[in-house]
């Protein structure tokens, strides 16, 4: 995919580049190198306000279409700014960016730079025509690692891409279930029980499970050179098969109970199992019947307390 922009519109280096947009915490990632040395990269977040493009990003989410610097500044204006003096001057003479597909609320960006000359507006316009390809081959790359991963579980499988502790993109499965399991997290670095599996990995591919309340977190690691695949999927401990029989209920009852104890809603429940939104909930009042309980919430706490026991 880089070779085919390189040769569409010719630059010197391409990154990738994430945004947090609640936080602005940033962050780029080398693809074939960077035209600025690691102190003016590092000086980067003190403009974060003088950056045009960021600045789009916050009043446009979505997928932000060819941005240059030259789109909101002239030239004179831009090299009077301390983004410019502090951090591009000498290095970097011009940069365009685009978006890609991402969760809501983490923007990302393909970020391509020269060190001499501008990006025309056919060039922008070339790439325009491209964004939508690049953006969807590489969703399609996260989809094919779901859906391989789903083979091994029943339920879906989220997919982080990223360097060292840092995340470079995820999927909204992955999204969903980081903000479930830890809603204190930042969105552009791994939780420190993840990263420590990623961290400690010493193989290719390796397997892991961490096991927050009733649940099982499964992870499996995939290194490629300095970057990792992260897959990550949730099931619960199995229901203890001597207390769902002596409940007396039916195999189906025990489907429907296990999806109610991963906080599954009914809808959910029926495409799972390809049955009507109505059978579910008429296997819901039976299963009530038998458990001696009147609402999901206490069935739910139910089948913790079996699990616990």
């Amino acid at each position: 995919m880089m070779t085919v922009v390189r040769r569409v519109v010719g630059c010197d280096s391409i990154n990738i580049g994430t945004v947090d947009l609640e936080t602005e915490e940033g962050h780029h990632f080398d693809l074939d190198g960077f035209l600025m040395p690691p102190d003016r990269r590092d000086a980067l977040p003190h403009f974060k306000n003088q950056h045009p493009m960021l600045a789009y990003a916050r009043q446009h989410p979505g997928l932000n279409p060819p941005l240059r610097f030259c789109d909101f500044y002239s030239r004179r204006e831009f090299e009077e700014t301390g983004l410019y003096r502090e951090c591009y001057h000498g290095f970097t003479n011009s940069m365009v960016t685009f978006g890609i597909d991402s969760p809501p609320g983490l923007n990302i960006s393909f970020v391509l730079s020269r060190s001499q000359g501008d990006f025309s507006e056919q060039e922008v316009e070339h790439l325009s025509i491209l964004q939508p390809l690049i953006s969807s081959v590489y969703t399609q790359l996260i989809l094919e690692e779901a859906v391989r991963c789903r083979k091994r579980s029943d339920m879906p499988a989220g997919i982080i891409a990223g360097s060292g502790q840092s995340i470079i993109t995820l999927d909204r499965q992955a999204a969903a279930l980081l903000e479930r399991y830890f809603p204190n997290g930042s969105r552009h670095r791994l939780p420190e029980c993840l990263a420590a599996h990623v961290s400690s990995s010493r193989s290719r591919l390796a397997t892991f499970v961490v096991q927050p309340g009733n649940f099982c977190l499964n992870g499996q690691i995939e290194h490629v050179g300095r970057e990792w695949i992260l897959k990550i999927w949730e099931e619960t401990r199995p229901l203890p098969e001597d207390k769902i029989i002596a409940l007396g209920l039916s195999k189906r009852q025990v489907e429907v109970l296990h999806w109610v104890a991963m906080g599954r809603t009914n809808p959910e429940i029926a495409i799972i199992l390809g049955i009507s939104y109505r059978t579910v909930e008429k296997h819901l009042e039976n299963i009530y019947r038998q458990m001696g309980v009147e609402t999901r919430l206490a069935a739910i706490q139910f089948c913790q307390q079996m699990q616990s026991h």
